[in-house]
């Protein structure tokens, strides 16, 4: 069934700059001010590269990026879900995570796809399970959904969401975990249980 819906277009990639905030001081009024400063070399020259030049206006959105700490300690929790929770067995890090991201609704989008693919699944397998009796009935409702509305989650990589927004991912999977999976704990307990197994890696 998978195989047969509409396939999502994939977004272009292009690379970031990185900026650091620092003061500097305006050469023509001689003002401190704020300045967005290109961080690495790489930076700089993707900036030559694009033809940014000094004095040129530039529109940009800007975001802070991903703590790699707090990334790691996600998919340690993500380690510690498989390990202890039924129906997790033979996932990796990542794939837990996801998986508690799809669960929880946290950082995702409903995405509207097709649904004849989907009905024709479902008349055949109600053929086989329920009988001729039970297809006909299901015939006569569902051919008239025309789509389906599919949660879908956004993705983890550090260039695809920023350092805000993945603080929001992973407070509500912990928070996922408290109330479904884990109700002796709270969410705060289950984040201190991350950060405690980050530093015993570390150690």
């Amino acid at each position: 069934m998978a195989d047969q819906l509409a396939p999502r277009r994939k977004r272009k990639e292009r690379r970031h700059i990185l900026f650091r905030v620092e003061r500097a001081v305006v050469e023509s009024t001689g003002e401190l001010v704020g300045a967005l400063v290109p961080r690495f070399a790489t930076d700089r020259r993707l900036m030559r590269d694009r033809g940014y030049r000094m004095g040129d206006d530039l529109r940009a959105e800007l975001s802070k990026p991903r703590h790699l700490g707090q990334h790691r300690r996600a998919h340690l929790l993500g380690g510690l879900v498989v390990a202890q929770l039924e129906g997790f067995e033979g996932l990796d890090q990542h794939a837990a995570i996801k998986r508690l991201q799809r669960e929880s609704g946290v950082c995702c989008e409903v995405e509207q796809i097709d649904a004849a693919p989907v009905v024709t699944a479902i008349l055949a397998a109600a053929e086989t399970m329920l009988g001729a009796a039970a297809t006909r009935m299901l015939k006569a409702v569902l051919p008239e959904i025309k789509q389906i509305d599919v949660l879908v989650p956004q993705s983890l990589a550090f260039d695809r969401m920023e350092q805000g927004e993945f603080e929001r991912f992973y407070a509500g999977i912990c928070q996922h975990l408290a109330e479904r999976y884990w109700p002796d704990c709270d969410q705060e307990q289950i984040e201190r249980m991350a950060e405690l197994m980050d530093r015993e890696r570390a150690a």
